[in-house]
């Protein structure tokens, strides 16, 4: 049939989300048959995070994934076993982090310390919020939004911003980072300088650092090395986390309006995927059946084994908790880290656990920016001066960073050219529009 009209869901700091218009219900309107969802909202306090997924109707149309807590899967993993050895601190903030990289490069002054993936994306995200800014994968459109003054500007333009740039760039010109780590394409190469102990601190997450242990084991051996992910480091504004407690979701057709037992279709969504007792089903399965609780610990039943934690993967025996019972599987499970925390650690490996707790415990939690509710004309023009600027911004942070261009003697030329690309009209046109939603 004819394509839907696509809707984008947009808001300042985020990547655009797309709802096809007419397909799906306005989930919004039925949430009152559904206590188990309107309880968590409001027990966990997920409200503000509802906001952002709210369209310019005043509805949101996803009935997405409720967190108690906030997950960490993000920071770097450090070669711990080279630390200890010179007596070099675990990191603790960014200047920690200078300070170790540099004790490094003078026992190793052939190397790069820090050699990173993902084109540097991963950690100037990380960094960033803890200095007040947004960048790498979360750099969004440029805007940030300021809670005293209750409008949003144009981050890339502040002296938060400056600073931010200067750090790495420290880092880059004293021989501490690979200035490769912001182009290099071939993860296979970088994770190998950090396997063969050419760098010894890299951006990665909860699942990946696995994946590295296992190859280090090959080519090192096991019990040769240590890697750990190291919690998320504080800086300038101190140790600042999302308050993002939404995870993926699920959408429903408008057909199902069609059906007469549509009241029963809601209520069984919200048992399913909202009930403790339906997200218990899910993942573990049945207790005293293929699942064992005491205290808040699951352990599956002898003769089960639950590959996607490592759980008696290796018995061929065993009957697994996924492809012979259909527990985890992928369709009743919007993700492993979703419901009560309990539940959330259950699923996670000890490193992700006490990881999530640091991250929970530490930080400071930002609230999201607001949402910007645009029609299809102020949208189109958003985004038009959107692109062009964030273009050439991310242009000159690499420039910055690596020390192609310079902050003392190219900054004013940068903001001006960022003036000249419409940064300021930006400004006001979101400020404009944020005021009269």
């Amino acid at each position: 049939g004819e394509a839907p009209e696509i809707i984008p869901s947009t808001y300042p700091g985020q990547e655009t989300a797309y709802i096809p218009s007419g397909a799906i219900i306005p989930v919004s309107d039925y949430v009152h048959l559904m206590p188990n969802f309107s309880h968590k909202i409001e027990a966990w306090g997920i409200e503000e995070n509802l906001r952002n997924i709210t369209q310019k109707d005043g509805k949101y149309y996803i009935l997405p994934g409720l967190r108690e807590i906030v997950v960490g899967e993000y920071s770097l993993a450090i070669r711990t076993d080279i630390f200890e050895e010179h007596n070099i601190p675990i990191p603790d903030s960014y200047d920690d982090l200078y300070n170790a990289l540099k004790q490094l490069k003078q026992i190793y002054p052939d190397t790069y310390p820090f050699s990173d993936r993902w084109e540097g994306n991963s950690l100037l995200n990380q960094a960033a919020t803890n200095f007040g800014v947004n960048a790498g994968w979360g750099a969004g459109n440029g805007l940030r939004y300021d809670e005293n003054k209750d409008e949003f500007y144009f981050y890339p333009t502040t002296d938060d911003y400056k600073e931010f740039l200067a750090y790495f760039n420290k880092l880059v010109e004293e021989g501490l980072l690979d200035p490769e780590s912001f182009t290099q394409e071939d993860e296979v190469a970088v994770n190998q300088k950090f396997a063969m102990g050419k760098s010894f601190a890299i951006s990665t997450n909860t699942q990946e650092v696995i994946s590295m242990r296992n190859k280090m084991n090959e080519t090192l051996g096991e019990g040769n090395f240590k890697v750990d992910i190291i919690p998320p480091l504080a800086g300038p504004k101190g140790r600042i986390a999302s308050s993002n407690k939404l995870d993926n979701g699920i959408i429903i057709s408008s057909n199902a309006l069609e059906n007469p037992n549509f009241e029963v279709l809601m209520k069984f969504v919200d048992w399913l995927w909202y009930s403790e007792e339906g997200q218990i089903l899910t993942k573990w399965g049945v207790e005293g059946v293929t699942f064992t609780k005491e205290g808040d610990e699951y352990k599956v039943m002898p003769g089960l084994k639950f590959t996607a934690l490592g759980i008696n993967a290796e018995d061929e025996e065993a009957k697994d908790l996924r492809n012979d019972f259909g527990m985890n599987n992928g369709v009743f499970v919007f993700s492993m880290y979703n419901g009560h925390k309990e539940l959330m650690y259950s699923y996670m490996t000890e490193e992700a656990r006490e990881l999530t707790k640091a991250v929970n415990e530490l930080s400071t939690f930002r609230n999201p920016d607001p949402p910007v509710l645009m029609d299809e004309a102020q949208r189109e023009e958003h985004t038009m001066l959107t692109q062009a600027l964030m273009d050439y911004v991310k242009q000159m942070t690499l420039q910055f960073i690596v020390g192609e261009a310079d902050l003392e003697t190219q900054w004013d030329a940068f903001v001006n050219e960022c003036k000249a690309k419409g940064a300021d009209t930006l400004v006001q046109m979101t400020n404009d529009i944020y005021k009269s939603n």
